[in-house]
């Protein structure tokens, strides 16, 4: 005997809500398997906790259970209250999709919510209206109380420079010269690592001039760590990195003077005038008068 194809349940309910509802036809839009996304739902990260006998004692993982879900907002974003609501979502959709009825108990379930500076409407909404406070377990970590799901709150910008130097380089700021220098560092001995190479180009892309201010301090470097960074910027081509930020300043001040203000910082940085012509593309002439008066061109 052939099994019975499964009731489509679902169809039917959306006829059956529509007739209910028919009075209000112009006024109401029941639209069927709405895809919320352009692309599949998914997490940023997912962190599957293999041994549970290990101690996990990092300030960011102290959190972690099992199952752990990061939600990551750039420096250009922030977390705001429907993100917050998403991330919830999308940990309860994980939640669900165990073999069996309560397979992964939602004990077992953390958020971690990684931005770049404090959400603080959020947080007020949060105590406002769902009584949950953010308390501050660590610099930069912050944790949500009265939650099913515990979840916590990592403030790049507010982290520990001593212990979450690489997190705290996915920045915008200007105060972050030692931990590139500790990346430029650790990029000398290990430059087979691409983990190291992918922050080194964020680096070199997002706050070039500390990243040369910190080269030009030779005695951080040792001769084969400052071989290993050289060969970096040659491969990523840190030459046209330096004369498309003059451009840009140049639409807004003018643009010549705007290469000359990106000379005069590398200048300051002890950068040769070859170097400093390769980045700006002024002509000998300029750069010869540059070196002789370092203060022309201010105002």
């Amino acid at each position: 005997m052939e099994k019975p194809e499964r009731m489509q349940w679902h169809p039917v309910f959306a006829s059956a809500l529509r007739l209910e509802l028919r009075d209000y036809e112009d006024a109401l839009d029941i639209q069927e398997e709405v895809q919320l996304t352009r692309k599949p739902l998914e997490i940023d990260l997912l962190i599957i906790r293999k041994k549970r006998d290990v101690p996990i004692l990092k300030n960011i993982a102290e959190i972690f259970r099992e199952h752990n879900i990061v939600e990551y907002k750039s420096p250009e974003d922030y977390f705001s209250i429907d993100d917050y609501y998403k991330v919830k979502a999308y940990a309860y959709l994980y939640k669900t999709l165990g073999r069996e009825v309560n397979a992964l108990p939602v004990e077992e379930l953390t958020i971690s919510c990684v931005c770049s500076v404090f959400p603080a409407k959020l947080a007020e909404y949060l105590e406002r209206v769902h009584d949950v406070l953010l308390e501050a377990r660590h610099p930069g970590i912050y944790t949500a109380h009265n939650r099913d799901i515990a979840m916590q709150f990592v403030v790049v910008d507010e982290l520990s420079a001593e212990e979450n130097r690489f997190i705290r380089l996915l920045t915008r700021r200007s105060d972050v010269k030692k931990e590139i220098a500790s990346l430029l560092k650790e990029y000398g001995e290990h430059r087979k690592d691409s983990r190291y190479e992918m922050l080194l180009d964020l680096v070199a892309e997002t706050n070039i001039k500390q990243l040369l201010e910190v080269m030009g301090m030779s005695r951080m470097l040792k001769p084969d760590e400052e071989q290993a960074v050289m060969e970096f910027l040659a491969k990523f081509e840190i030459d046209k990195r330096l004369r498309r930020e003059g451009e840009a300043r140049g639409k807004l001040e003018g643009k010549l003077e705007g290469k000359l203000e990106t000379a005069r910082s590398l200048f300051a940085m002890g950068m040769s005038m070859e170097m400093i012509r390769k980045a700006t593309g002024l002509p000998e002439e300029v750069l010869a008068e540059l070196e002789s008066d370092p203060d022309r061109g201010e105002h």
